[in-house]
């Protein structure tokens, strides 16, 4: 994946982004039961234009100024530290971190399209993944999850990452991507993160 300050969030990779070894297609815990129900309300939660999720504990807010597709994120300290210092380089290893855009409402399986484009050019040999749609969440009319293992260029590390779409009724939708270099991908917050979900509107 290429650097933060250069990716486009819609159609391509983190740029400093999330390994694992696994595919992510059937051994994949199925998540495609409602999201109705709110199972976080012991967790802090996030609150982002009408967008509700819960927190991560070690990952802090942080304004994507360079990067105008990318609307609200949440990444590690010492990751906005370099940032801000302009001390990031293209081999460094994808930071865990969350990244919200607000995007034109359409249906979700066509908001992977382009995504799924860029990821396949960027690892035509080892991009692996699984799309889990019609999933239902508080406040949206429509919701799916693409789940993502591709190796990072020139890191050379696989990275794992979610990407998730709320459909709403009027614009604008949410996509919310989850994801960080294999060892740092923390799949028990991204299931959090998944069943939190709601949009308050």
């Amino acid at each position: 994946m290429e650097p933060l300050a250069v990716v486009a969030m819609a159609a391509l990779p983190l740029a400093t982004s999330c390994t694992s070894d696994a595919a992510p297609g059937p051994e994949q815990e199925n998540t495609s039961a409602e999201h109705e129900e709110d199972n976080h309300d012991d967790s802090t939660t996030v609150e982002f234009d009408d967008l509700r999720f819960a927190d991560h504990p070690d990952l802090q807010e942080f304004n994507f100024t360079d990067e105008e597709d990318v609307d609200y994120g949440l990444v590690t300290p010492e990751w906005a530290e370099k940032y801000e210092a302009q001390e990031l380089r293209a081999e460094d290893p994808t930071p865990e971190q969350v990244r919200v855009i607000l995007k034109d409402t359409e249906p979700p399986l066509n908001s992977f399209l382009g995504l799924q484009m860029g990821l396949e050019m960027a690892d035509p040999d080892g991009f692996e993944h699984d799309i889990e749609d019609q999933l239902e969440f508080p406040g949206a009319v429509g919701g799916a999850v693409m789940r993502s293992n591709y190796t990072n260029h020139p890191q050379e590390n696989v990275t794992r990452q979610w990407d998730i779409i709320l459909q709403t009724e009027e614009s604008p939708m949410y996509h919310i991507r989850y994801g960080g270099a294999e060892d740092e991908f923390n799949e028990d917050y991204a299931n959090e993160l998944l069943d939190s979900l709601e949009v308050n509107r």
